[in-house]
């Protein structure tokens, strides 16, 4: 095993518990997330094809199980169950299962059980800056690309993604998704907003402290002092 992020494949056919792991994925620096399947025939066709190092693997799906999706499989991920079902626990452990979670079950269970998993496999890296997200937008899980987003306004506990097609909703806090952004493109202008360079018009003078930062489609926002003493050293 690399010392990278794991590259985690998501199989799941409940679309509100699909898109639960999704965002406990996507708040894990040590995942990376591949590709989600919301089906048995879907999982052994993205196991085979993305050939993720981790697969999170529901047990009842249409078609094939995911038991069986394991067992049809030419390419041997880590595997950790993610199931309602209680009793084929023996059956996941003699695949070589990590872990058997029971829904349902939160953030803290799902940690833990990924701290288990890579005790046993070693040390992994700070993964890559996040690339994609994927959120519910309208009746669909779509997926964002990070690169087409211009900026992130915290909106109580939720964050809005402004991108085209959007704006997006996402679970996620604004902190958690500062940790997986790139930080020469996004910067943290505000205890609200985080901004992509790249999409930044101008900055000009809100008062003798703050900056305001201009963006291309013409959104203003008001920098913190703090980050606006960041701005004005960045550009001088």
């Amino acid at each position: 095993m690399t010392a990278t992020a794991l590259r985690t494949l998501i199989c799941e056919d409940e679309s509100l518990a699909r898109q639960s792991l999704i965002e406990l994925v996507e708040a894990d620096a040590r995942l990376e997330l591949v590709g989600a399947a919301a089906s048995g025939d879907e999982a052994l066709k993205l196991i085979d094809q993305l050939k993720p190092e981790l697969a999170l693997m529901d047990i009842r799906m249409p078609g094939r199980s995911g038991i069986d999706a394991l067992s049809a499989s030419t390419h041997a991920p880590a595997v950790i169950f993610t199931t309602a079902d209680p009793t084929r626990a023996t059956d996941a452990f003699e695949l070589g299962a990590y872990d058997y979670l029971l829904k349902p079950f939160g953030q803290a269970r799902f940690t833990a059980a990924i701290d288990r998993l890579l005790a046993r496999l070693g040390p992994v890296a700070s993964q890559a800056p996040l690339k994609r997200l994927f959120v519910r937008h309208r009746d669909a899980i779509v997926p964002v690309r990070i690169a087409d987003v211009s900026r992130l306004e915290a909106q109580d506990d939720y964050v809005l993604l402004h991108a085209p097609g959007g704006p997006y909703w996402c679970s996620l806090t604004l902190s958690a998704l500062e940790a997986r952004l790139d930080p020469e493109r996004f910067v943290r202008v505000s205890r609200s907003h985080i901004v992509n360079l790249d999409r930044v018009a101008r900055l000009i003078a809100h008062d003798a402290r703050r900056l305001a930062v201009v963006m291309a489609d013409g959104v203003e926002i008001v920098a913190s002092r703090e980050s606006s003493q960041r701005l004005r050293a960045a550009i001088a």
